[in-house]
């Protein structure tokens, strides 16, 4: 059989991974200036966690997994998404008396579904996230979504449309819970299957449904924001009196209850409004009970996931770009034998500087090393052969602007260095 990735995989070619590793510097260079502690857990885990922390009435759970059984015959499933494992991670390592007030924890990290493919979407994929515990205030809640605004805005990606939704307290849902069935029974026998199943098992999933028919169906179903104790009530105004504060527009969408069962009070999405449904960049909300349902102590705690791979969809499809800093700073063109064997002594010192250079390895002649240097985009290209080598000069030349220039070849390089950086290095 012909070799080839698997369906919903892809592969990350130089010319891609720049981009890759300058966003992630974004991500972290964002998580570090709001005091986030990089997490790196397991990409996969007990097949129990999920079930529990996820929800077993969840599509990730009921269809999107991949569990297999390892050689003991224990159930792994590889990481579907990254909430679960850092609530696990925090209780197992004791993080709440390691840190000293809220454990503000990020992610970066790659996660595993079996879904159908789509533009944007594949079965394996990476997420950057944040989860934070001990704080049950909506200032955190505030924070987070600020945080969010600053850094997609900082992106270009300025027109965002942030959804909110407050899906209430364990407390409350019981009696909305009564209330939604009610009005959705006359209807049981027009929705579809998934609904079907979620009308048994967890009501307030049929509004993730994307069905035609159901979403028709819910429209006029009773909202649950309409039905909120006084906590949460309060909760929510707070947070969006600090957003109205603080500019950040926002639309209230009680329709929003995300795909997870562990959600509490705030629910929330963020997408780039002029791309609709395939704009969507990051979801999440708060999970005040998931610790003590993986066997923590009560602990409150509230995180957001983002895809890379929509993202970079996102900046690829309204033209924004990135400031990758992967260019080549120069090319050293060889001529002769002592000019190849003396290349490495001038490219050590210039690398050690943190100056990108490269060279020829394949024997090239001279006018294909400037082809070469050309079409892989060095600013300059330093050209070395007897002559240079018997008068101790260097010779650079400016690829964009054809100038050239003479150095002396002193040991530092020094004189060299300096006409590289004054030219943006």
């Amino acid at each position: 059989m012909k070799l080839q990735r698997p369906i919903g995989t892809y592969d990350l070619i130089p010319e891609e991974t720049a981009l890759w590793a300058a966003l992630e510097s974004r991500v972290r260079a964002m998580f570090h200036a709001y005091h986030y502690g990089e997490i790196r857990t397991p990409i996969f885990e007990y097949t129990e966690l999920f079930a529990r922390g996820v929800g077993e009435s969840s599509d990730i759970v009921s269809k999107e997994m991949y569990t297999f059984l390892d050689r003991g015959e224990r159930s792994l499933t590889l990481r579907p998404e990254g909430t679960a494992g850092v609530v696990r991670a925090y209780i197992e390592n004791g993080l709440a008396q390691k840190t000293p007030g809220a454990v503000k924890l990020w992610y970066f990290a790659p996660m595993f579904r079996y879904e159908r493919k789509q533009k944007g979407r594949y079965r394996q994929h990476v997420q950057y996230g944040c989860e934070v515990f001990g704080s049950d205030g909506p200032d955190i809640d505030l924070e987070i979504l600020l945080m969010l605004h600053q850094f997609y805005t900082s992106l270009g990606l300025t027109e965002l449309n942030l959804k909110l939704n407050s899906v209430g307290t364990p407390e409350c849902r019981p009696a909305y819970r009564e209330k939604l069935v009610a009005y959705v029974t006359p209807f049981v026998d027009e929705l579809c299957e998934d609904c079907r199943r979620r009308l048994e098992v967890n009501p307030m999933r049929m509004f993730d449904c994307k069905n035609e028919t159901c979403q028709r169906i819910l429209h006029e179903a009773p909202k649950l924001i309409d039905h909120l104790d006084d906590d949460s009530r309060g909760h929510f105004e707070r947070l969006r009196e600090g957003l109205d504060e603080y500019g950040v527009p926002y639309q209230i969408d009680p329709h929003l209850v995300r795909g997870l069962d562990y959600y509490t009070k705030t629910a929330f999405e963020m997408s780039y409004a002029p791309l609709g449904s395939q704009g969507v960049l990051m979801g999440g909300g708060r999970y005040d009970g998931l610790v003590s349902q993986l066997g923590g102590p009560e602990t409150p705690g509230i995180g957001f996931g983002a895809g890379m791979e929509r993202l970079i969809l996102i900046l690829n499809e309204t033209g924004k770009t990135i400031q990758t800093g992967d260019a080549l700073d120069l090319f050293l063109v060889c001529m002769g034998d002592r000019a190849n064997r003396k290349s490495n002594e001038i490219l050590l010192n210039l690398r050690a500087d943190k100056i990108c250079c490269e060279r020829d390895f394949t024997g090239k002649s001279m006018r294909k090393q400037f082809q070469a240097a050309d079409k892989l985009g060095a600013r300059f290209v330093l050209m070395l052969g007897d002559d240079e080598i018997d008068r101790k000069k260097l010779v650079l030349k400016n690829l964009k602007d054809g100038t050239q220039a003479e150095f002396d070849w002193t040991p530092d390089l020094s004189q060299l260095k300096s006409a590289i950086r004054d030219n943006g290095v």
